[in-house]
């Protein structure tokens, strides 16, 4: 019913006329009166107040990695050859194995589909063989290497698989180029961009599952990890949750971005031992930075053999000599390092300030590999057989 109609119904009537009116084309009735072929059909919107949301009682977001990652759409994004499948997998074999993520985070066992649509059956073989280091591959983990294009059938094959499995709890697209339907032109991209994606992200809310979605992120650098997503802004506004992972090359040591609409934005620190082959969570990337660093100022201090200044140290870590005082202060509360005259500064010989601080970084590895054991985790590693590493 249009507003014209509306307003040549009720023209002119009296305040009964204007009820019957009401009653007769739409509002609130008991018994809708008998339509003529004559009468256009009225399609009034279904809301609700506000009294009746505050009533509602809703569930809690049911997580798939404690903290990291809830139901519903997530896009993963990161440069080429990083480690972005090997992590993929890895959660995937996590959740259907009931086992843990990033060495680490207890996962609730359910059934996980994994599209590597990149990878072949052999190469997918090789990495799992990897992982799971002798043990039994988990019999609720489904694979595929060849799916249709969410355009061509692929969005209603998604749909039917979890018909078919109800008790599935995470699926993997590895990657999105691979299933998103081709761009028409330069016209409409961020349309393009975002109907794509809440394609997916209905799905997951309606089947009560996590979609995860890798992608890329874009050439260059900003201070907004969003904005590094390759693509427009339509696929970080579809999603519910974003994460971003970044390493300088031949480094181990990572950054995971994510932030959302039902977790909080943070940057967590995740570090590739080669001993182990495995993607492990530090911990809260600032603070990681921190004592990375400070260890760092510890093994300067040690190899000069004397007493240094903030500005000295600075400069061989490329670093401003405030930032580097900061951390110096810190040092000195926690008795790695004291204050040698005006201004310098020592380390301190001691077994307490070398566990505190580089020697706790070093040792990561020793207290990781002790915990994987501990928890049956399948080993994850990024040096793959053909020397791929995505």
């Amino acid at each position: 019913m249009t507003l014209g109609f509306i307003r040549e119904t009720v023209a002119g009537t009296e305040k009964e006329g204007l009820l019957e009116a009401v009653e007769r084309y739409g509002g609130n009735r008991m018994k809708p009166e008998p339509k003529t072929g004559a009468e256009p059909e009225v399609n009034i919107p279904k809301t609700f107040t506000a009294v009746d949301l505050m009533n509602r009682e809703f569930p809690e977001p049911r997580w798939i990695v404690e903290g990291l990652l809830p139901e519903g759409l997530t896009l993963f994004a990161g440069p080429p050859k990083i480690g972005k499948s090997w992590l993929a997998l890895s959660l995937c074999v996590g959740t259907a194995s009931g086992g843990h993520a990033l060495g680490k985070i207890p996962i609730e066992r359910g059934e996980a589909l994994y599209l590597a649509l990149e990878d072949t059956a052999r190469r997918l073989q090789s990495r799992l063989k990897m992982m799971l280091n002798g043990e039994p591959a988990p019999e609720g983990l489904h694979l595929a290497t060849k799916w249709d294009r969410l355009d061509e059938g692929g969005l209603e094959q998604l749909e039917s698989w979890l018909l078919g499995w109800p008790k599935c709890r995470l699926i993997i697209i590895d990657t999105l180029q691979r299933l998103r339907p081709p761009q028409q032109g330069n016209r409409g991209l961020y349309e393009q961009d975002y109907n794509t994606l809440v394609y997916l992200k209905t799905l997951a809310d309606t089947c009560g599952v996590a979609i995860v979605v890798v992608h890329h992120l874009r050439k260059g650098s900003s201070n907004d990890p969003l904005e590094e997503v390759s693509g427009t802004t339509g696929l970080t506004g579809a999603a519910d949750t974003i994460w971003t992972l970044k390493r300088d090359r031949g480094r181990a040591d990572a950054v995971l971005f994510s932030t959302g609409r039902d977790i909080d934005e943070a940057e967590t620190a995740l570090r590739f031992d080669k001993s182990l082959g495995l993607w492990t969570l530090l911990g809260d990337a600032e603070e990681y930075r921190m004592t990375h660093e400070r260890g760092k100022i510890i093994e300067i201090l040690k190899q000069s053999g004397e007493p240094m200044t903030p500005k000295a140290i600075a400069e061989i870590l490329a670093k401003t000599r405030e930032s580097v005082q900061f951390l110096i202060s810190k040092l000195v509360e926690e008795g790695s390092v004291e204050k040698v005259g005006y201004g310098r500064y020592a380390y301190v010989h001691t077994t307490h300030s070398t566990r505190s601080t580089y020697s706790t970084y070093s040792t990561y590895s020793a207290q990781s590999e002790e915990r994987v054991s501990e928890s049956k985790c399948p080993t994850l590693t990024l040096l793959g057989l053909e020397s791929q590493v995505e």
